[in-house]
Formats: structure tokens, sequence, C-alpha cells
């Protein structure tokens, strides 16, 4: 009986060996096909809306493809480091914009009237303020008014007569100009009176770029900028490069919005 066994193990340890060895030799392909599907996609921006809209999209990717997302925050250093590049990159630079934030040209008015929050809030955005200050009708101040403006960083080369500042909304409401370049959301936070205006030539935007380095990511730029893809955008409170998405949704992010067409996508 113990020879019995003993031949029994002898027999099972050389199957196991032998199917060791035949996985071993298997063409690396054969193998990879054990591994789920991955896109892995660098951000060198900040920017909150956008890495939320990010977050969403990858998520319904998944759940339409099965192909995970994964999204990780990077810069420059990272591909000089040896790090391997990523199926997709969105950065402030590249030729396929895929998303914008807008800005408005926020001018002190005490004569006019001021926002009144209503009391609850719809989708994702804070609550449109209203009644309120409309955007003013007419052309837009020119140049001269944005001289002294407050604007943050990523507008400065934009608009060179404006004044960067680290936190252009707090700047302006403790009076330390008349000025600023404000989003819609940071808009119905002012609690002075104010006109607003259009910027511009299409200034007012701050674009974000992505760059395929796959067939992978090719699939998941091509999901981002399909027409569900960028309609998911008004949920971020961003903008599109070529959808219209705030009709009625306010009067100065639909101002904003429309601006984009003089070339908010630049």
């Amino acid at each position: 009986m113990r020879k019995i066994i003993t031949l029994f193990l002898a027999l099972s340890l050389t199957a196991g060996l032998v199917y060791a060895l035949r996985w071993a030799s298997l063409p690396s392909d054969d193998k990879n096909e054990k591994t789920p599907p991955l896109i892995r996609v660098w951000i060198t921006e900040k920017e909150p809306g956008l890495n939320r809209w990010l977050r969403w999209q990858a998520s319904a990717w998944e759940k339409k493809t099965g192909i995970r997302v994964y999204l990780r925050a990077a810069s420059s250093l990272d591909a000089e480091n040896g790090a391997p590049l990523p199926d997709l990159m969105i950065s402030e630079t590249g030729n396929e914009p895929v998303a914008m934030k807008g800005f408005a040209l926020i001018l002190r008015d005490e004569s006019a009237a001021r926002m009144t929050p209503l009391p609850t809030s719809a989708l994702f955005f804070k609550p449109t303020p209203s009644p309120g200050p409309s955007p003013t009708p007419g052309s837009t101040p020119d140049v001269v008014s944005f001289a002294g403006a407050l604007c943050p960083e990523a507008l400065a080369g934009k608009m060179p007569e404006a004044v960067k500042s680290e936190a252009p909304l707090r700047d302006f409401l403790l009076g330390k100009s008349d000025a600023a370049l404000l989003t819609a959301d940071q808009a119905g936070e002012v609690t002075m009176g104010f006109r607003a205006f259009p910027v511009p030539d299409g200034k007012g935007f701050v674009s974000f770029f992505a760059a395929a380095q796959s067939a992978q990511g090719r699939m998941f730029l091509d999901f981002l900028l399909s027409d569900a893809g960028q309609l998911a955008l008004r949920e971020a409170g961003l903008y599109s490069p070529r959808l219209l998405l705030y009709r009625g949704e306010g009067a100065i992010r639909e101002m904003i919005d429309s601006s984009r067409k003089s070339g908010g996508s630049e």
C-alpha cells in the first residue's frame, strides 16, 4: 500500500511539473489573455471639475466595455524618470481639446442688483443666483477695463493687461480691484452689486487637451469626445469645445458658454 501511495504522489508531482513547464513555454500573448485589460490615463492638471468628469467617464466606460481605466495624477518628470507612457495623457497642451473652464469679466457696480441664492440646488451645481444682475447688454468693455482685473494664473498669459492672483475671488471681495475674471460659480459668491461681461476673442477659457498614445487610449478618447461624454461636462461645471451646454442654465453661465464660439477652444 505504501508503494502505491508513493507512486501516486510521484505521478502527481510529475504532472504538475509538466503543466508548469508548458505554461512557461506559452507565448506572452497567450499569458496576457489572463490579465484584465486596462487603460492608463495620466492627468497633469489639478482642476477638480476635470478630475470629477474623468472619474465619471472612466466608470461609464468600464460598465460599457469591461475595460478598466486607471487614472493617475502625473507630471512631465514621470516620463523623464522612465515611467511607462500612458495610453492617454490629459494636459494643457495638445491638439485635441476635450474640456474647458470658462470665465467672465466681473465689474463692481454698487448700483446693480445683488444676487440672492435660491434655497435649493439642481444636479451637481450650486444654486443658480436669482434674482441678480444679468450680463450687461451691448459690447464688452474695451481692453482698458481689463487693466488691473484680477485673474487666475492660467489666464495671465492670455490677458497680459490683467493682474495675476492666487485667489481672484477672495481678492475681489477684499476690494483689491474693482474687476476680476471669475467663473460662474465664483460670481455666485459675490455679495456686492456687479456687472458681468463675456471675455472677448475666446480668451476667457482654459482648455484641457488629450493625446492618445495607444489604440486603447484612442478608443477612450473617442468616448470622451462623444456627445454623451461632452454633455456630461455640465455636471462638472465645465464647458465643451464643440457643444453649447448651458441653455437656460443661468445668465452668466450661458453667456460664458456662448462666448466660446468666438475662439474659446484656443
